[in-house]
């Protein structure tokens, strides 16, 4: 998940298998995975640093599976980005910028002119070894609160789940595998969408068997008769 960010990718100090996927076009997401790099160069400190680079509608089917890879772009310029729909925690429309969030039960509507920052880590379809960290956003400027939650310690820090949405300095989390819920980055809750059920009046308590209460009753009762017997036949004898 993201609170484990930057590993998977420091596992691997020449970063060798690491690759980098943009749009051919986005000055922005080459900026932006610029700083990405340089980051996870800082962190596995190695002499040196080996990632690749693909472009987002050109990547080799044969080279899919070899890397943990990092998305970087808006998702209407990034074609990987349309055959992930079905793996991605929150995916996004095909040809837009925006995200689907048919997994929860609140819908968040974003106006189209409003900045957003989206970051997602889950399974890589290719190789269920690896993993995909989506670095997204709306616009170029979401896409800048995106990449610098990848960098600076204290946006850094409030990562979690496996999905993230960002806006200026706020980190909104979520985790799709556990619990629809969305946190906020301080981790207070921000809505509540899995609701508890009811429990069933006719539902027997946890631990307790269904048989239990009627069994105990009958030997109540054998119990009570036999002590009345006993008083009965002592008073008797006595007269």
């Amino acid at each position: 998940g993201l609170a484990s960010y930057p590993a998977p990718f420091s596992f691997y100090s020449m970063l060798e298998n690491t690759a980098f996927v943009l749009p051919a076009n986005d000055a922005e997401a080459w900026k932006s995975s610029m700083q990405i790099a340089n980051y996870l160069g800082s962190v596995t400190n190695g002499t040196l640093s080996a990632p690749n680079a693909f472009f987002g509608n050109a990547m080799p089917e044969q080279e899919r599976s070899k890397y943990n890879l990092i998305i970087i772009g808006q998702p209407k310029q990034l074609a990987i980005i349309s055959e992930l729909h079905d793996s991605m925690p929150v995916p996004f429309a095909a040809d837009t910028n925006t995200s689907q969030n048919e997994k929860f039960q609140v819908t968040y509507i974003i106006p189209s002119d409003s900045p957003m920052g989206y970051v997602e880590m889950f399974a890589s379809p290719w190789n269920q070894d690896n993993v995909v960290l989506a670095v997204l956003g709306n616009s170029p400027n979401g896409l800048r609160w995106a990449s610098t939650s990848m960098i600076d310690p204290a946006l850094r820090s409030r990562l979690a789940g496996n999905f993230a949405v960002i806006n200026g300095t706020q980190v909104l989390t979520s985790d799709t595998q556990i619990n629809p819920t969305v946190q906020t980055g301080t981790g207070e809750q921000a809505s509540v969408i899995s609701p508890t059920p009811a429990p069933d009046e006719n539902t027997a308590l946890m631990g307790r068997p269904a048989w239990l209460y009627p069994v105990f009753g009958i030997l109540l009762f054998f119990i009570l008769a036999i002590i009345v017997f006993k008083v009965w036949s002592g008073s008797r004898r006595r007269k």
